[in-house]
């Protein structure tokens, strides 16, 4: 498993970076097939706040995405609760895995090549300018899916929409939620 520890307002000192490196390979026991985790530490200037600590986490295991955030006054206790979200999250994904075989795809991940594709995301647009501007690229690998582990993915992440590789077709396909609480589905199609 890589890990990657990162800081933002923050130097991070060896002590620090073993602790959170110790943490996570502790998730390991949990789920084995943990490819990478990105962890960013953070430290607020206004400590008048109270919570000035701030910890997110990233889990890329066997095609699915965990993310985890946690804040404290302090750093350890912050790098604790984030981590204590990701085992509970990683626990209640293998438990459906064990619920749902058909959500049990190794052998076909690891005969598939993955493709990477790239995700433009649009922040902002300023006043000056009359068309928005990519701002951020985001890459990600796309693990072949079926529909309804992606729509569990959707769910565990809350995000808007997800993109992924459908297994059954070999598309690129969207599942996105919608106004009414379902979630929807896009497909490529011909005219």
């Amino acid at each position: 498993m890589n890990v990657i520890v990162s800081g933002k307002n923050l130097k991070i000192t060896e002590p620090l970076r073993e602790y959170a490196v110790e943490k996570v390979e502790s998730i390991q026991r949990y789920f084995d097939h943990i490819i990478e985790t990105d962890i960013t530490l953070s430290a607020d200037r206004k400590k008048s706040e109270g919570q000035s600590c701030r910890v997110n986490v990233t889990v890329w295991a066997n095609g699915t995405i965990l993310k985890s955030m946690d804040s404290r006054e302090e750093m350890y206790a912050a790098i604790n609760g984030a981590i204590g979200k990701i085992e509970r999250q990683l626990k209640k994904y293998k438990q459906k895995l064990r619920e749902n075989p058909k959500r049990r795809r190794p052998s076909l991940a690891a005969e598939m090549p993955v493709p990477v594709e790239s995700v433009h995301t649009v922040m902002k647009v300023t006043r000056q300018e009359s068309k928005p501007q990519i701002i951020r690229t985001q890459n990600f690998a796309m693990k072949p899916m079926s529909i309804d582990e992606a729509a569990m993915q959707l769910e565990a992440l809350k995000q808007d929409f997800m993109v992924f590789a459908n297994a059954e077709t070999n598309e690129v396909n969207v599942v996105y939620r919608r106004n009414d609480g379902n979630i929807g589905l896009i497909e490529p199609g011909t005219h």
